[in-house]
């Protein structure tokens, strides 16, 4: 098994600033030291959360054009419009790129998570040992 302190810098690590996001299911799986399921569960959250942002970056752009193309084709409109449309196609595209950079290291911490597991258990004995005749 992985010893505390390696586990423990991994984490102190990687999760500085959000250790305190943790779901009350995020530190049972810790305190039971069950860092597999753990890091599934840490993958599967941010899968979810990274599809619903995708899909708020998606509506927010979509909001956006559909004011542009009304300031466009006004005639004499005002600039209301279009400060609306800028308003929207930035706030999709902040949202696109916090999303996809909290997705992706939270995807890369938990996958060197299961690789460092991965690796300590087939380091492992399995506990059966093979004789040999003479």
């Amino acid at each position: 098994m992985l010893s505390e302190e390696v586990l423990k810098q991994f984490f102190d690590e990687h999760f500085k600033k959000s250790s305190g996001l943790f779901l009350y299911k995020d530190k049972q799986l810790l305190k039971q030291k069950d860092y597999s399921g753990f890091a599934e569960h840490q993958l599967k959250k941010s899968r979810t959360i990274f599809r619903g942002a995708m899909l708020a970056s998606v509506g927010l752009f979509t909001f956006g054009l559909l004011y542009f193309f009304a300031y466009m084709t006004a005639p004499k409109a005002d600039s209301f419009n279009l400060y609306i449309s800028f308003a929207y196609i930035i706030g999709a595209l902040t949202s696109l790129t916090f999303s996809v950079k909290e997705h992706y290291s939270i995807k890369t911490s938990m996958n060197l998570l299961l690789m460092i597991l991965d690796a300590e258990k087939a380091t492992e004995p399995d506990g059966v040992q093979v004789l040999e005749s003479q």
